[in-house]
C-alpha cells in the first residue's frame, strides 16, 4: 500500500517517497525469503555431534539476524495506514543506522545502500 499525497510531509515529493516504498518492499521480500530459507536450513540441519559442530550456531545466528532485520523493516512499513510517514522514515533510518558489520550478505548490503539513497533524496 502506498501512502497518499495527503499523508505525506509537506516537503516530500510523492515520487521520492514512491522510490523509498519500492526499495522497502524489495528489501522486505528479500528478508522474508532469506528468513524462510535459513529457517528451513536450520530445521533440516543434521543432528550435530556434541562439541564438534561449529556451523549450526552460525546458521542459527544468521537466521536470528535475518528475522530481526525483517521485524525492523515490517515495523517501518511506510504504507501502514495507522502509522505516520515521518515515523516510518525514522524507523527506516534507525534500521540503516544499525551495525552493518554483522551483515554478511552482499544482496542485503546493496538493498540497504539503495534504501539509504532513496531516503537521502527525501531530504530537502
Amino acid at each position: 500500500m502506498s501512502p497518499t499525497a495527503e499523508s505525506l510531509p509537506e516537503k516530500v515529493a510523492p515520487d521520492a517517497l514512491a522510490a523509498v516504498v519500492a526499495v522497502w518492499s524489495e528489501l522486505k521480500s528479500w528478508l522474508e525469503r532469506q528468513s524462510a530459507d535459513l529457517y528451513e536450513e536450520a530445521r533440516n540441519y543434521p543432528t550435530p555431534i556434541a562439541r564438534c559442530d561449529d556451523q549450526l550456531p552460525l546458521l542459527i545466528e544468521r537466521r536470528s539476524r535475518a528475522m530481526e532485520h525483517l521485524r525492523q523493516i515490517v515495523d517501518a512499513d511506510p504504507g501502514r495506514p495507522e502509522g505516520s510517514i515521518e515515523r516510518s522514515l525514522e524507523r527506516l533510518a534507525a534500521y540503516l543506522a544499525s551495525p552493518e558489520s554483522a551483515i554478511d550478505d552482499e544482496q542485503e548490503r546493496v538493498l540497504r545502500a539503495r534504501l539509504r539513497e532513496a531516503l537521502d533524496r527525501l531530504r530537502p
